[in-house]
This record gives structure tokens, sequence and C-alpha cells, in this order.
């Protein structure tokens, strides 16, 4: 408890999740652009972690219709324009971790779905917008 105690004195913000038994092992990142999903990977954790950067191994990933919906409707209750959404599959079903505008596209989602660069999606669909 005392590192709890410590970290909550520096004043900073800490975030805490809740330990999810993921399906596999891992989790979905499915990448969002305006009303469209580009596509999907699956990191697969060597530990608990499912973090590319952390050892995890992306592979290509089958968008299902529940998966879609839900990374779109994230996209669009946050007012974004695009993001990466991160989904757990457990038991109990799907669980979103976390939405990220600013992803790397090198990493997992290059390498599993062999889509290169996503940015030019981004920067179309904005010009489109733009237009509009």
């Amino acid at each position: 408890m005392h590192i709890f105690s410590y970290l909550t004195n520096l004043n900073k913000p800490m975030y805490v999740q809740k330990f999810l038994d993921k399906v596999g092992n891992g989790d979905y990142r499915v990448v969002v652009v305006g009303n469209e999903v580009l596509g999907a990977e699956f990191r697969r954790g060597i530990t608990w972690k499912s973090n590319v950067a952390q050892g995890a191994k992306p592979e290509p990933a089958k968008v299902t219709d529940e998966l879609s919906e839900l990374a779109l409707k994230t996209i669009e209750v946050l007012g974004l324009d695009y993001g990466g959404v991160d989904i757990a599959e457990t038991k109990d079903g799907y669980f979103i971790l976390e939405v990220n505008p600013t992803m790397s596209w090198q990493g997992g989602f290059k390498r599993a779905t062999g889509i290169n660069p996503p940015a030019r999606y981004i920067v179309n669909y904005l010009v489109s917008k733009v237009k509009a």
C-alpha cells in the first residue's frame, strides 16, 4: 500500500484498470477513419500485456459486425475523426480498453493488415470533410 500512497501524493493522474481474463491472451485494435473501419489486428500477448511494444505479436483479425459496431460507435461518441479502438474479449463479452488517436502505424497494424500508410485515409477523409 505504500507505493499507492506515494503515487497519490505525486498529484498526477493515475489510471487503474480491472484485470480482464482476455480470450486468446490478447486484444483487438480496430482502426476507424470517419465512419469506416480500415481493419483490425489481434495483439497476442506473451503475458497479460497485449501491447506490441511490450512483446505482443500482431496477427490479422477478422472484423466482426460486433467489433465494427463497437469501434464505430466509440469513435462517434468521443467525437473523433479517427482512432484505434482497443477492445478485449472476455467470457463476459467485449470491453473497450482504450481509444488512441495518435497510435503508431508502423508496429502491429501495418504488419497484421498490410495497410500502409493509414495516414492517407485520414488525410482523404479530412479533405472530404472540409470540402463538404
